[in-house]
């Protein structure tokens, strides 16, 4: 049986050097070919037209010398001094002129000749790693500034279809890569090709933005507002004027799009929108819902509803990271009901996991701006959320003070004997109701010193023991000489630096921002009321030390002295900030 052409032609390929093989086929192959009839030379002639073709593209993309020239241009940016800025802006615009001078060719092959479509995605993906790369570099210069590419792209004809204005190198690049999943999809490409490169645009985060260019009526966004890629205009008094449809097909660029390329965006909207749509029902998270949403608005009480089935029906197991994702899909939705759901959820007693404290405060945050019914729905979730932030502060300042129970006794024995009163005689109004402002560094001044109070404060300190920072802990002595525990040497030291540590900057700042919310409730006798319900879960302890005036600087000032404790500065701060925040008015 005669073998194919092809095999016999590969065999040679293997067995001989260019050169030679070369020189093999021009002696016995050549004089063959130009013998056949017409029909069959004409054949033979298409394809190596074609075959042509894409050996020219592959050249005019020259991938290997312009991602090196790219590549360079970072590498020197990243070597270059801080201090002369100057020439970081120069490499910078460099750089950006180097990508905004491959653009253009890169659409004239892949889009309007239809070549390599693989290597134009490919170079695109480079332009935009690169693109990133150039912002997000460390320099005294705003890149936003330099962000301005010198791009005219032209058809064969020399008609403008792409002119750089107003618009980054990032909208120019999107803009190709746009037409060259509309030019692909157009010309029955691979269909394994066409999903790879939905695929990428899928994880490169890019789906919602490629979504919105597909739109050939640029959809506005769910809000109303104009999409964000289109300049904002105003007019004579200042109000922002809104594109209609002409207009924004003008300012995308889409007037060059052939009708087949149009015919093509529903399949490559399909295909973007399949590859989200896979993603959220595996794994729901906001930037997916919101690029589903800004897409296609009437996905949105679909979405909802099955993350409404994922998040809230009892029995489906759960992650707290997957939490963190319902809290913002149903923030983005404007879902209060389901938002006021989750909050009962992950705050209930007992729940299987610790959820992120910034989470549960946003959602507070966001639904004391809803509607009176929902922000008196939220109330008693503020209130947890102050609690269990005074709570981290308050389990701190009974570790440092190791005998405050016996303290807080001698107080009372001082209180019921008159030799201490609840508030200082010496203090004006003004003063007993001060507040102050809890700053992460920096000093504090004192209250104003009662001479008549500092003896039965000291005594107080005294009796409150004191446990400097990186001393043994009590709970080391649950295991004695005699057990049979030996603690590992390297998980004692790594344990020991972590009692070196004062009260962390984020539980005051979480305590902080708790307290800052409790401000913008509407009603000044129920944010009371809520100050209370905290102090009182501190029960006698807590009513001494908000209402002894004294108590709680004679503590604070006790974690202040830097020379016998530096580890304990924070903590002197986190008293006086429950104090300022909780104490009655």
């Amino acid at each position: 049986m005669t073998q194919n052409p092809s095999v016999l032609l590969d065999n040679l390929a293997t067995l001989r050097d260019s050169k030679n093989f070369q020189a093999l086929i021009r002696r016995h192959l050549y004089p063959t070919l130009d013998s056949l009839p017409e029909q069959q030379r004409s054949s033979i002639a298409t394809a190596l037209d074609v075959a042509h073709e894409e050996f020219i593209g592959v050249g005019l993309i020259a991938f290997h010398t312009k991602s090196h020239e790219i590549t360079d241009g970072l590498r020197v940016l990243k070597e270059t001094p801080g201090m002369f800025y100057e020439s970081q802006g120069e490499i910078m615009e460099d750089v950006v002129r180097s990508i905004a001078s491959w653009l253009p060719i890169l659409w004239h092959v892949g889009v309007e000749r239809g070549l390599e479509h693989g290597l134009v995605h490919e170079s695109l993906k480079f332009c935009l790693e690169s693109y990133h790369k150039l912002r997000d570099t460390r320099t005294q210069l705003q890149f936003i500034d330099l962000d301005h590419p010198d791009l005219i792209i032209k058809d064969h004809t020399g008609k403008l279809v792409y002119r750089a204005e107003w618009q980054t190198t990032e909208h120019a690049i999107l803009w190709v890569w746009r037409d060259l999943l509309l030019s692909s999809s157009s010309r029955g490409q691979d269909e394994n090709l066409i999903e790879k490169f939905a695929t990428d645009i899928k994880n490169l985060k890019l789906t919602d933005k490629l979504l919105m260019r597909l739109d050939p009526e640029v959809s506005p966004s769910p809000t109303g507002s104009n999409p964000s890629f289109l300049p904002k205009s105003y007019n004579a008094n200042g109000k922002l004027q809104l594109y209609d449809a002409e207009e924004r097909r003008d300012l995308l660029m889409n007037a060059h799009l052939s009708s087949e390329m149009r015919s093509a965006g529903p399949k490559a909207e399909y295909l973007l929108l399949s590859r989200e749509m896979t993603a959220f029902e595996q794994k729901p998270t906001a930037s997916t819902f919101k690029a589903l949403v800004s897409a296609r608005p009437e996905l949105k009480e679909h979405l909802i509803a099955f993350a409404r089935t994922k998040f809230l029906e009892p029995g489906n197991s759960y992650h707290s990271t997957d939490f963190k994702s319902a809290f913002e899909i149903f923030q983005l939705a404007g879902a209060d009901q389901e938002l006021l759901q989750l909050l009962d959820k992950v705050t209930a007693p007992g729940r299987p996991f610790s959820m992120e404290t910034h989470v549960l405060r946003n959602a507070v945050s966001y639904l004391l701006g809803r509607t009176p019914v929902v922000q008196s729905r939220t109330r008693m979730h503020l209130e947890r959320g102050l609690w269990s932030a005074h709570a981290i502060i308050q389990d701190e300042i009974y570790h440092a003070f190791y005998d405050l129970s016996a303290a807080w006794i001698y107080l009372r024995d001082q209180l019921d004997s008159g030799t201490l009163t609840y508030i200082a005689p010496a203090q004006s109004a003004s003063q007993q109701t001060r507040r102050e402002t809890f700053n992460p560094s920096g000093s504090y001044r004192r209250h104003p010193a009662d001479p008549t109070r500092d003896p039965v404060l000291k005594a107080f300190c005294e009796k409150a023991g004191w446990t400097p920072a990186g001393e043994k802990d009590i709970d080391d002595d649950m295991y004695s000489d005699d057990d049979a525990y030996e603690e590992d040497p390297d998980r004692r030291r790594a344990r020991r630096c972590i009692e070196l540590e004062d009260l962390s900057l984020e539980a005051i700042l979480s305590f902080q921002a708790w307290f800052e919310l409790l401000g913008t409730w509407p009603q000044a006798v129920e944010r009371e009321e809520m100050k209370a319900a905290v102090r009182a879960e501190w029960g006698d302890d807590g009513r001494l030390f908000f209402n002894v005036e004294g108590v709680a600087d004679a503590l604070a000032c006790r974690c202040d002295d830097m020379k016998s404790d530096p580890y304990r500065e924070r903590l002197g701060r986190g008293i006086r900030l429950l104090y300022t925040s909780l104490r009655s008015v």
